[in-house]
């Protein structure tokens, strides 16, 4: 809503001059401050009779609110266009938007783990998408819920899973890796359905003169590095100052 400021009247004394018999009053300035735009305005410097004041005010408040409605539709309409439908974890352009906000200064590291879940096409075929759907949503949910608060969530599509770890050094990338590896691992019934899924992740520090498209490929290029191993268990590779690193998820990780 906008306020009427600088000893400017307020809709009662707007209201109350419509059986005043002085219709005129003179303001050297009014002005109205807009918080949905955060923005002052001035709308008059000189006479307004009363009742014509009362009808700008009422139209000008009419305005506002015609445009907080517009704020709100571009709101939902930027929701919808940056996350995903099935899961309503960001997808690739939430996800973009929140890499281009990462912070690379005073040597800050950050890290991108990319998860492709195995034997999903299986669950699929076995028991149905409306199944595979249902553990899709309940592993991104969970997986969203044990990261930190400034950690990034994405639905590439498909199976496929991104996380942003801003502020990372290795070993916090290795750790969370394994936590969520060996959680999709230990999932062996699902609503009375046996299955059995694992994960193939590429972890690799992000590079601040890479574009976000680069920094996909790369991620991409480790997680099909781990999946060619094999899907017969979780496997994390790294990427540690130019050397690939194969890391096999055996145990539990320490706490991150």
């Amino acid at each position: 809503m906008s306020d009427v400021i600088n000893d400017a009247p307020t809709m009662r004394d707007v209201f109350d001059w419509q059986t005043d018999p002085v219709y005129a009053m003179q303001f050297e300035e009014v002005r109205m401050y807009d918080h949905e735009a955060d923005l002052l305005q001035v709308v008059s410097k000189r006479f307004f009779a009363g009742r014509a004041l009362t009808r700008f005010v009422m139209g000008y408040r009419r305005t506002i609110d015609q445009n907080k409605e517009l704020i709100d539709a571009n709101q939902q309409l930027h929701y919808e266009l940056t996350h995903d439908d099935l899961t309503d974890m960001l997808n690739k352009k939430g996800l973009k938007e929140a890499y281009e906000n990462l912070d690379f200064t005073d040597g800050v590291t950050n890290y991108i783990a990319f998860f492709d879940l195995n034997q999903f096409k299986q669950i699929n075929d076995t028991y149905g998408h409306d199944v595979g759907d249902t553990v899709l949503i309940e592993v991104t949910n969970t997986i969203a819920n044990s990261l930190r608060q400034d950690d990034t969530i994405a639905r590439l599509h498909g199976d496929e899973l991104i996380i942003l770890l801003p502020k990372t050094d290795k070993k916090g990338a290795v750790i969370v890796s394994s936590l969520i590896s060996s959680f999709v691992t230990s999932i062996t019934d699902f609503e009375d359905h046996p299955v059995n899924i694992t994960a193939s992740i590429g972890v690799a520090p992000i590079n601040p003169e890479n574009s976000f498209e680069e920094t996909l490929k790369e991620a991409d290029k480790l997680m099909y590095h781990a999946k060619n191993l094999g899907n017969d268990q979780s496997r994390i590779v790294l990427l540690d100052k130019g050397q690939i690193l194969i890391l096999e998820n055996e145990s539990t990780p320490e706490t991150y």
